[in-house]
């Protein structure tokens, strides 16, 4: 609402700062994949969480009608469309508010489904410090997978639309290559909790992450329409792969009563990761060059793996060391 009374009084100021707060609104929204743990048995969470994912792909068919429907509703153009937003959270916020009256009358072990506590765990257990959870290496592995994941995908689609206009391919055409690109980006959202009970989320997890990997590589082909495109896709799908699991398998680093402030902590990693990489990459595109660009994202993908894998190894030992014992 802010917004729009910035457009209709030609203040800047004002149209920035509903801007600002729609950004917190997202940040909020970030929260959702992690809210629905509070009410489903550890085996479901990964079903769970990728169909709060796979709201991502209607968003991206209504977002944009929305726009469309809205953008002349009012004298001045585009106005009514934040207003259109305004009634989006509004009815977000109806059913928020029931699941709040729903939980306040319930005590915290009624809450808590008996899958989702560990043996050793208390709903009154003491809560450890958010630095002992931060260094642990199972925290560490699994944070980077995700800022990668994440960060990546801001980094190659904020790229992508300029390296195809810079090769004379015409902004309608880089626009469609970012819907096919959202599209990836949620659609697997069908079968990807499937995947995750099936194998395991950390293999998903690595495929996602190979998956981004396979994207720079087919970007570097060359510069038609296919590839742009084809990497568009193979980044959505990798990201979605990647990101998914890497919240389900987070869900593994704190108990009950440590998720809140774990969960922050590894949403300021995420998300301030994404928030450098798209300041960066039009910046670094103009000074490297789509090639170089591409090859940059081994880098952090290799570090990711690299993480994982050693996380199984540790992991491994430890499962050996207690049947010995």
């Amino acid at each position: 609402m802010i917004a729009t009374l910035g457009v209709i009084s030609g203040s800047f100021g004002l149209f920035c700062l509903g801007c600002l707060l729609a950004g917190c609104y997202a940040a909020c929204v970030q929260s959702y994949r992690f809210a629905i743990t509070d009410y489903v048995a550890k085996p479901d969470q990964p079903m769970a969480i990728s169909r709060i994912m796979l709201g991502g792909l209607l968003a991206a068919i209504i977002g944009p009608q929305l726009v469309i429907w809205t953008q002349d509703l009012l004298p001045v153009p585009l106005s009514a469309s934040f207003l259109g937003q305004s009634a989006l959270a509004l009815i977000a916020l109806l059913f928020l508010w029931r699941m709040r009256r729903m939980t306040a009358q319930l005590s915290l072990q009624q809450q808590l489904l008996p899958e989702q506590l560990s043996p050793h765990e208390t709903a009154l257990s003491t809560p450890r410090s958010l630095r002992e959870i931060a260094s642990s290496f199972r925290f560490i592995s699994i944070a980077v997978a995700g800022l990668v994941s994440y960060g990546l995908m801001t980094f190659m689609m904020t790229a992508t639309p300029l390296a195809m206009m810079h090769s004379g391919h015409s902004l309608a055409t880089a626009a469609l290559g970012i819907q096919w690109h959202i599209l990836a980006m949620y659609a697997p959202g069908f079968f990807t909790g499937r995947l995750m009970t099936k194998f395991g989320a950390r293999k998903v997890c690595v495929t996602g992450l190979l998956l981004t990997a396979c994207a720079a590589a087919v970007s570097m082909i060359g510069n038609q329409v296919i590839w742009f495109w084809g990497g568009l896709i193979l980044l959505g799908v990798g990201w979605n792969f990647g990101f998914v699991s890497a919240t389900v398998m987070l869900t593994s680093c704190y108990r009950h009563n440590e998720r809140l402030k774990t969960q922050s902590l590894n949403d300021t990693f995420v998300f301030g990761t994404t928030a450098l990489a798209s300041l960066l990459s039009g910046q670094m595109l103009h000074t490297l060059g789509w090639f170089w660009l591409n090859l940059m994202v081994f880098v952090p993908v290799a570090i990711a793996l690299g993480l994982l894998f050693i996380q199984y190894l540790l992991e491994q030992k430890s499962t050996a060391a207690s049947q010995r014992g």
